[in-house]
């Protein structure tokens, strides 16, 4: 880019003396030359007047000093000073005009320039000036972050959002002073800039923009824009943020229509908007699914992420208006300590009728009285169309007049009339809606309380006089199974009343022999009487009388004895034992049977042993 400022000063001097007119001609062309390319300064050179050049000198105004720089002559051509070495002046000289021309262009060129020409017949003396002004095209800018130099191009970071983002721009070399901008797209940033003057005059500028991250920097290039009179277009480097941000948005979707108890369902969470990636954790209530899903993370065009979470699971009634909830967080909403985002599906489930026995803890009733169980339920639909009851797994018929009556008001009743010991035991009911039957989870104990039947127990039954009984009031049936008092009966009269189930008795007597009964109580009342049991009391017999039946008895003939027991005891006795010679001494005692004596007569020996006779009658048992 060039720029040439002419400005002329024309001073004209006439002598009246002299038959020539003396001109004295000053001009001042203003030239711009950029650093590295050429400039020709103008000279003014006037041959048709003034004759043929003799000397043309070319100075430069140093500090007020004029240095010579370059001399011309038929003879000499010759660059001084700083465009001596190496040489980068050439001077071109033609009828009319004359420059001098400097190539390539340093900065240090600036300045005002004198070109002195003599003629050879000396009469035309001209000077003209030439101000040369420098242009240097700054150097392409750097860019630094945190003190660290970044390539041309490269990305920065990794930023979270809302963290804030210092960019340094650097140029120099370049006159006049570069204006330094930032960009970010078309849009001019806020920056600072600082200048400073190196000592060719020549400047370096720093530039620094500090901006707060938000999501549409995602991606973004900052550029630093250079730019001065010295270049065509601006110089420009730029750095793309690496920008990290939480996800922008979480939908989820699922079936929309209520779905089958034991089907499966798809439901599927879209996560955008986040980088890195978010993550997608399901919920079931508050419970984590331990359902593996299926991901998939896609690159939008803004360079985030989109996460496709997708699980199957199966439903149940328990999952009947419940809520699904997928979290997606990634590591910017961890780190910033926010909420993950988080949304909800409802389910809706049709399911058979889960039923559940009342009461749980059953029912007690007194026989004959009526017992009344139900079954409570959940279920959708709600309507039960069909209802059954079952005891002890086998269906009943109901209703029966009498007996079973059913009600559907509310929950579904079942009623047990005049019940009985054999209507006890376990009860349930199945019910059917729209979606299919359910059978109850557990049964309702319907437990009929009934007097006690008993056996009485005598261990001993045949006992001997003296020694101990025990006497047993055992519980055959009945509920509850525990007696609560005992009565014994002997014959038919009340002997004992007891809270215990067992009496011992020690020394019996004979007098305790009979026919004993007994009847248990428990909390539903007295039961019958049991069959009766016969005790039995052994005792020995009574003392023995020996008495003569033929009197007196004659020697040599058959005498008969008769032994006498009035108590033969129990059992009767049976064995009967004589015993003869007794008076001879305890040695000498002979025992002999009832039937010796028959066999033989008696002699005058045993007549008089007889008379101290000892009769011992016993009984076996």
């Amino acid at each position: 880019m060039l720029t040439i400022i002419l400005a002329t000063l024309v001073s004209t001097e006439v002598n009246s003396n002299s038959p020539h007119i003396q001109i004295k001609q000053e001009k001042n062309v203003h030239k711009i030359g950029v650093v590295g390319s050429s400039v020709d300064l103008p000279c003014d050179v006037d041959v048709s007047t003034c004759g043929k050049v003799y000397f043309i000198t070319w100075t430069k105004n140093v500090s007020s000093e004029w240095k010579r720089l370059y001399l011309f002559s038929d003879a000499v051509e010759k660059p001084l000073q700083e465009l001596a070495n190496p040489d980068r002046a050439d001077f071109f000289l033609q009828e009319s005009t004359a420059f001098l021309r400097i190539s390539p262009l340093r900065i240090e060129d600036d300045g005002t320039y004198k070109c002195d020409v003599t003629y050879v017949q000396g009469k035309c003396p001209s000077l003209s000036f030439a101000t040369l002004t420098t242009y240097a095209p700054p150097s392409v800018p750097s860019i630094e972050k945190d003190g660290k130099m970044s390539i041309n191009g490269s990305i920065v970071g990794p930023f979270y959002e809302g963290a804030v983002l210092n960019l340094e721009c650097e140029t120099f070399g370049g006159k006049p002073t570069p204006e330094v901008s930032w960009f970010k797209g078309d849009e001019e940033l806020d920056s600072e800039s600082r200048a400073r003057l190196e000592k060719n005059g020549a400047s370096s500028v720093t530039s620094t923009v500090k901006m707060t991250l938000e999501r549409d920097d995602l991606g973004a290039k900052i550029e630093c824009h250079v730019d001065n009179e010295a270049i065509d277009d601006a110089l420009v480097s730029w750095v793309e943020v690496d920008l990290h941000v939480g996800p922008s948005s979480l939908e989820v979707d699922g079936p929309t229509a209520p779905v089958t108890a034991g089907d499966f369902v798809t439901l599927t969470c879209t996560i955008e908007g986040a980088k890195p990636a978010a993550n997608a954790t399901w919920f079931n209530r508050s419970d984590v699914l331990n359902i593996l899903p299926q991901t998939e993370i896609e690159l939008a065009p803004d360079g985030t992420f989109t996460t496709v979470s997708t699980v199957e699971v199966p439903v149940s009634r328990h999952d009947h208006q419940g809520t699904y909830y997928c979290k997606g967080s990634n590591s910017v909403l961890q780190s910033k300590g926010e909420a993950p985002l988080l949304k909800s599906l409802d389910i809706q489930v049709l399911y058979p009728p889960a039923v559940v026995m009342q009461p749980t803890g059953g029912v007690i009733v007194n026989e004959s009285d009526s017992a009344i169980i139900y079954c409570t339920y959940e279920a959708n639909p709600f309507n039960v169309t069909d209802v059954q009851w079952f005891h002890e797994d086998e269906p009943l018929a109901v209703p029966t007049a009498g007996k079973y009556e059913s009600t559907s008001q509310g929950y579904p009743t079942l009623t047990v009339r005049n019940v009985r010991k054999d209507d006890r035991g376990m009860y349930s009911c199945a019910l059917s809606n729209a979606v299919g039957r359910g059978n109850a989870s557990n049964y309702a104990e319907v437990n009929v309380l009934f007097p006690p039947r008993v056996e009485a127990t005598i261990s001993p039954e045949d006992v001997k006089e003296g020694n101990s009984i025990s006497l047993f009031c055992d519980i055959v049936e009945g509920n509850p199974q525990n007696l609560l008092r005992v009565r014994w009966f002997k014959e038919d009269e009340l002997l004992h009343e007891t809270t215990e189930r067992e009496i011992v008795w020690v020394g019996v007597t004979r007098n305790s022999s009979g026919i004993y009964s007994c009847e248990g109580e428990n909390a539903a009342g007295w039961g019958e009487r049991s069959e009766e049991k016969e005790l039995i009391v052994n005792y020995l017999p009574g003392p023995a009388y020996l008495t003569e039946l033929d009197s007196p008895a004659i020697k040599g003939e058959t005498s008969s004895l008769q032994c006498l027991v009035e108590e033969p005891g129990l059992p009767p006795a049976s064995v009967y034992r004589h015993y003869v010679d007794m008076c001879l001494g305890q040695d000498n005692i002979r025992y002999v049977s009832w039937q010796d004596f028959l066999k033989h007569s008696i002699t005058l020996k045993h007549f008089i042993s007889l008379l101290g006779f000892c009769v011992s009658v016993k009984h076996y048992s």
